[in-house]
């Protein structure tokens, strides 16, 4: 049974990129399917609805941490985004 995240339970920015390839080299190109998916392996209970307040709640953290490791793997050429919540590994 999951537990309800808390901020010790958010993955490292670099926990997140290395997940992040993990998964893109499975087949998942979606952010959100992406953060399901860690949450769910992680066991943690996370109400994806923050109301935009990425850092007020563990919640928001763990979405607004995988948001930013999105952002430097592509800024380190790993990944590009193809769409709305949308990625691919770049060759």
């Amino acid at each position: 049974m999951p537990k309800q995240i808390e901020h010790s339970d958010v993955p490292t920015r670099e926990e997140f990129k290395a997940w992040t390839i993990r998964l893109m080299r499975d087949g998942v190109t979606n952010s959100r399917k992406m953060r399901e998916i860690i949450a769910q392996e992680r066991e943690l209970e996370v109400d994806w609805d923050t109301g935009g307040r990425w850092n007020a709640n563990p919640s928001g953290t763990f979405i607004n941490t995988h948001a930013f490791a999105l952002v430097q793997l592509q800024s380190e050429g790993l990944i590009e985004k193809i769409g709305v919540e949308e990625y691919q590994l770049k060759s």
